[in-house]
């Protein structure tokens, strides 16, 4: 795998990217003998890790992998351009969503809001569903969800650029900041916490490996150490990726709840629409989840099977 992470950072491989264009890799892995070698796409494996292909047109490309793509090649201004790149993709993919319900309310004025709520939900359903089975599909859906209600919920308790109460402005847009800022946090802590469980299995197998007398048992308890690090790697990476979420979520939130090309009234049923299709992602989620295994090592190594094969496809796009 390093090998092939070392030939996918060659100059050419570098260059290809800056242009925009697929590379290969065959010329210049032939050049030092490495034709054989398979090239490992770094966006692809975090793309199939997280489920993220799948939920392409809800999340973007997560800066993971844009920045195994690019290395240390990106610069922090060449960074910000493809964040903003992506928001406003994200963005206009959202309201068009979301102006489905809009119209709706607007068409039939008369009927029940739940009605059309539940309209708006019935076709929407199958896709959540879908989603929410595949690789972290639950956690990543429920995250969605999540930002969605938040979003929504400081729209529709903004006095100022909403339509809240002053009320709101002094409990319930509150309340929602803080639950931002306590999702970040929490977010962070877990990451320490995965880097901190990382250590201490490399420690006791360690002391584990130091007792053993065979070469046989020494490369069991090797074998049995990478495994039971997997999971805690991938809670590291998964904190990181949340992070990157609900910034993303939050940015593309404000930038369809605030659009100034559209009237207050659209606005308000946008935000209202939001809520609905929020905690429908949450309550698929948290069913699927509820007949998902609950082995992490198993779910772990399952899920990086599938990121390497697709990682490694030459047809992945």
């Amino acid at each position: 795998m390093e090998l092939a992470l070392g030939v996918a950072n060659t100059p050419g491989a570098v260059k290809a990217r800056a242009r925009g264009e697929r590379w290969d890799g065959k010329a210049e892995a032939g050049k030092d003998g490495l034709g054989d070698v398979p090239i490992l796409n770094p966006a692809a494996f975090f793309s199939v890790l997280f489920g993220s292909d799948h939920m392409d047109g809800f999340v973007g490309r997560l800066q993971l992998a844009t920045l195994a793509m690019a290395g240390t090649d990106l610069t922090e201004e060449e960074s910000d351009l493809l964040q903003s790149r992506r928001e406003i993709r994200l963005a206009i993919k959202l309201a068009a969503m979301l102006d489905v319900y809009v119209d709706l309310r607007a068409k039939t004025p008369s009927e029940k809001e739940s009605i059309h709520a539940e309209e708006f939900l019935d076709a929407l359903k199958p896709m959540a569903q879908k989603l929410a089975e595949t690789s972290f599909g639950t956690v990543m859906l429920a995250k969605i969800g999540s930002c969605y209600r938040m979003e929504a919920k400081k729209y529709l308790t903004d006095p100022l650029a909403g339509t809240g109460t002053w009320l709101d402005l002094g409990v319930r847009t509150t309340t929602v900041k803080l639950k931002q800022r306590a999702s970040s946090f929490r977010n962070t802590f877990d990451a320490l916490k995965a880097g901190v469980s990382v250590m201490a299995t490399i420690q006791t197998s360690e002391q584990a490996v130091a007792k053993a007398t065979t070469e046989e048992e020494i490369e069991a308890l090797r074998t049995k150490q990478q495994l039971d690090v997997l999971p805690h790697v991938i809670a590291a990476l998964w904190s990181t990726t949340s992070v990157d979420i609900e910034r993303t979520l939050r940015h593309v939130g404000r930038k369809v709840l605030h659009d100034a090309s559209v009237s207050k009234a659209r606005r308000a049923e946008r935000a209202k629409a939001l809520a609905h299709l929020g905690k429908m992602f949450k309550n698929v989620a948290s069913a699927t989840a509820k007949t998902t295994s609950k082995d992490g090592a198993k779910n772990a190594v399952h899920a990086v099977e599938e990121a390497l094969r697709a990682a490694l496809d030459p047809e992945y796009a």
